[in-house]
């Protein structure tokens, strides 16, 4: 009887332990406690709070307790040991933790550490745990970062590990919280400040115009003049791409080669470009002559007719067989979707059609659980099932994926960007709106106007112009009037006509149309707006958060708040910032700042919704910082989890 009383009083032990520490961290800012410090008291607040929160909670735990452990458990007679007597200590150590951490923690960040601290000791209680698609180490906020042994984090539990955290936002973890797997010996996590505005890159669809697309992409990174050091992934929180290609094929490269390239598999810009003219020569063959002619007698229709008769009679334009070869040499057996052992610096999303409704549908290697559901498009569950799922599979052709049978999401949002800039917003650690989206088409080419209005005729335009990336961008513009400035579009126009998606001949007269283009000035837009983005994400490097220490002005009703400029670059890329922009600096209003990591500045306001601007100055141009401008209100409620409770401004429970 003593020996089952033993074993079952250490299981009952481990139990409640674990229970209590996550139900603290669960209820810190629920202020169950009359102030911070060693005189804290439980008000009656606390007691009503269990019964209504996690009364419930404690007494499900209980009964699979007493089940799961029956050949421990003593005879029912023993008092100690009864379901309501098991509650009560549930209760009574939730309290005293509580205290414990009430009395030693300032922010909601020194609890998660406390938190993190103390499951240490329970982790044979939670190495098997399934905690879907929530942070394994507060059961708070969806994951937000995996790690090799296959648990997830959010953002402030990653930072709240035991680790080190590193310059660019980085974080170097040396165990999981949760569990004894050996996690390596490096594992570097990449996180999103909470202060900073979202970067997002939108990819349109077009085929061997693609060709373009990486063209632009070169010129924009020749006009961040940073070098071939820092990845074009560093500029971007968020890639989208409109399409995996289903279907048509003419998409594969964009997202296929582009998105998933750049964003999971860091290839540099010249890589994309070796894989693009690699694949192109082995999937689109070159035209017969017959072909050819009845092309050119037809006005370009005939190749049309082809690639349609094609999609709906083989279910695709190319020859799946070759493709799956060469996307397998690519991309291998990795899933490109959600993967533990990778340090996923930028997230990516692609775009398809379900085939059924044609419903748009989003394919992500991120966590969206708590994003809300919207009538424009939809997402799979993250899911085990999903996170295993090999994306380049549906390169071909409609193809069944999840249950479902999807395809070119080209048919519907051939431009991705207003997916894009929803996305974004949806992944931004603030409140801050004014991100930039930088939407990056495939060139405008010039498409002669019909001359006869057969209604063959008209449906062949029809179906192009459903591939009209251009006019989709003319609509997005007229539901952003109010942050035009947010959007920037980089597509010039190419003294060229309207090439086929697969027409293998036109990649060399493609580039040297775009080239002719820099060269001539006649794209005075699309110039202007390369300067525009590259100054824009070069300023995005950089961001703000405010520090605790305030003090009163020299004016009446002034208060001063100190705070600090950060960057997002890592050592090796801050050293070749530096090369590159000597005279950098920093403008708060009309005072600079020298250009140090970290900056040390004070902001003077009057009241905490007063705005103010952060500029990073060069010599010829300066642009504001990310999330800038701010307000103290804007940046307390970005960075309430890692402030002290009191001075977010969150309303304190009143005293019992």
């Amino acid at each position: 009887m003593q020996r089952r009383s033993e074993g079952f009083e250490a299981v009952l032990d481990g139990k409640i332990s674990v229970l209590s520490t996550y139900l603290t961290r669960h209820s810190f800012l629920s202020r169950h406690w009359t102030v911070l410090g060693e005189h804290s008291q439980p008000n009656s607040f606390a007691n009503k709070q269990f019964k209504l929160r996690y009364q419930h909670l404690a007494q499900r735990i209980v009964s699979n307790l007493i089940e799961e452990h029956k050949q421990l458990l003593p005879a029912p007679r023993v008092e100690r040991y009864s379901p309501q007597a098991l509650e009560r200590r549930i209760q009574d150590r939730w309290l005293k933790d509580t205290k414990d951490v009430y009395s030693t923690c300032a922010s909601v960040l020194d609890a998660a550490k406390a938190h993190i601290k103390k499951l240490r000791s329970y982790r044979g209680y939670l190495s098997d745990g399934d905690f879907g698609n929530y942070c394994a180490a507060c059961m708070l906020e969806p994951w937000t970062h995996l790690l090799p042994c296959g648990h997830g984090l959010c953002t402030l539990c990653l930072r709240a590990c035991n680790g080190q955290e590193m310059i660019g936002c980085r974080m170097e973890v040396d165990e999981c919280p949760t569990c004894e797997r050996d996690i390596g010996s490096q594992c570097i996590r990449k996180f999103v400040p909470p202060t900073v505005a979202p970067r997002v890159l939108a990819l349109d669809g077009g085929g061997v115009k693609g060709m373009v697309q990486l063209e632009i992409l070169t010129h924009l990174l020749k006009e961040v003049d940073l070098g071939d050091t820092i990845h074009i992934s560093t500029f971007f929180d968020l890639i989208v791409g409109s399409s995996i290609g289903i279907g048509f094929c003419h998409d594969t490269f964009h997202c296929g080669l582009c998105a998933l390239g750049l964003g999971t598999k860091g290839w540099s810009l010249e890589e994309c470009k070796e894989k693009f003219l690699q694949l192109s020569h082995q999937i689109f063959a070159p035209r017969s002559r017959t072909a050819n002619f009845f092309s050119r007698v037809s006005g370009g229709w005939f190749s049309t007719v082809v690639s349609a008769l094609r999609i709906f009679l083989l279910g695709g334009i190319c020859n799946s067989a070759i493709i799956d070869r060469c996307l397998r040499d690519s991309f291998g057996n990795s899933s490109l979707m959600i993967q533990p052992n990778i340090e996923h610096v930028t997230k990516v999303a692609v775009i398809v059609n379900e085939a059924s409704t044609s419903g748009t549908t989003l394919f992500s290697n991120y966590n969206k659980l708590r994003h809300h559901k919207n009538k424009s498009y939809t997402w799979p569950a993250t899911n085990k099932q999903y996170q295993s799922l090999k994306v380049w599979k549906a390169f071909w052709r409609p193809v069944k994926l999840l249950s479902k049978i999807y395809q070119d999401g080209g048919l519907s949002s051939n431009n991705p960007s207003a997916i894009a800039r929803n996305e974004g917003n949806l992944l931004a650690g603030s409140n801050h709106s004014n991100g930039i989206t930088v939407s990056v088409g495939c060139g405008r080419l010039y498409t002669a106007p019909l001359t006869q209005m057969s209604v063959f005729r008209r449906l062949i335009r029809a179906f192009d112009e459903t591939l009209n990336a251009e006019k989709q961008h003319e609509t997005v513009k007229l539901l952003t009037k109010g942050a035009r400035g947010d959007l920037i579009r980089l597509n010039p126009k190419l003294d060229l006509n309207e090439v086929l998606l697969n027409d293998l001949s036109c990649l060399s007269s493609l580039r040297e149309s775009f080239q002719e283009a820099l060269n001539s000035g006649s794209n005075g837009s699309f110039l202007v707006g390369s300067k525009t983005a590259a100054r824009r994400l070069i300023a995005s490097l950089f961001y703000f958060e405010l520090d605790h220490k305030v003090r009163k002005g020299e004016n009446q009703g002034e208060t001063l708040q100190k705070g600090f400029i950060h960057t997002r670059l890592n050592e090796e890329e801050l050293s070749v910032f530096r090369e590159s922009f000597p005279k950098a600096r920093f403008r708060i209003g009309k005072t600079e700042v020298e250009f140090t990591i970290p900056a040390e500045v004070e902001i003077s306001y009057t009241s905490r919704t007063d705005m103010f601007g952060i500029e990073l100055v060069e010599r010829s141009w300066e642009a504001q910082i990310s999330g800038s401008p701010f307000s103290v209100s804007g940046l307390l409620e970005a960075q309430y989890e890692y402030l002290p409770v009191g001075l977010s401004g969150r309303r304190k429970r009143r005293r019992a």
